[in-house]
């Protein structure tokens, strides 16, 4: 069992990551969180007896290094300046999140964890870049990197509800495969299976479902 402190910080409560059941349950108020392998229905199923539940089940979708076409709309690094603007859009946006889906979490704590998540990548606490696509002089939507080996991963990718149907999604994750594919060992995302929309676009640019995982919490405590 490890404690994330970060996220104890941000939800106001201690948030640990299981591998398995039959770890010990802490002390007081606490969220646990486990991801399991889509074929280990048995290990999903046992977790389920403890108190989990399913909130997710996560694709991971891999892509080569090929350049790929180019974004439609102009997309540029974020800027100190921006972190203000990135963060709203997070937690306005990321209605998917696992934590926006769980019953347990209230809607405020979910949008204040996606938009602290995405205030740190802009300020360089987190990750190794951040762009973001402009519309009508307003940031319509962020893309934020991470670096894991030689592969880059997209970290969170959101636009903002006005913006969306103009393409704004579709240029980020373009110009992610334009500036990172061929400097990189290749590309990863995720995203739900249930946001159909969302894997829709990545596949689109040549990703690839590679895999599948439950994704569940249990919340503990008073």
């Amino acid at each position: 069992m490890t404690r994330d402190p970060w996220l104890s910080e941000v939800m106001g409560h201690a948030v640990w990551s299981v591998e398995g059941p039959g770890e010990p349950v802490p002390a007081g108020r606490a969220m646990l969180q486990a991801r399991i392998p889509a074929e280990r229905v048995d290990v999903a199923r046992d977790l389920c007896a403890e108190g989990f539940y399913p909130v997710d089940m996560a694709l991971t979708l891999r892509r080569g290094t090929d350049a790929g076409p180019e974004p439609d709309h102009p997309v540029r690094p974020a800027a100190p300046g921006d972190r203000e603007a990135v963060a709203g859009v997070s937690a306005r946006a990321m209605t998917t999140s696992r934590f926006s889906l769980d019953p347990a979490i209230p809607a405020g704590t979910a949008a204040r964890v996606k938009g602290e998540w995405a205030a740190n990548c802009v300020a360089g606490a987190r990750g190794i870049g951040v762009t973001v696509a402009e519309v009508e002089g307003a940031v319509a939507g962020f893309l934020a990197v991470v670096a894991s080996g030689g592969r880059r991963v997209i970290d969170l990718v959101a636009v903002d509800e006005g913006f969306r149907g103009r393409g704004v999604g579709r240029a980020l994750v373009a110009d992610f495969v334009r500036r990172h594919g061929p400097a990189s060992e290749g590309l990863v995302v995720a995203t739900q299976a249930g946001n159909a929309p969302s894997l829709a676009l990545y596949e689109s640019l040549g990703f690839r479902v590679a895999e599948a995982a439950w994704v569940l919490h249990r919340h503990v405590g008073p």
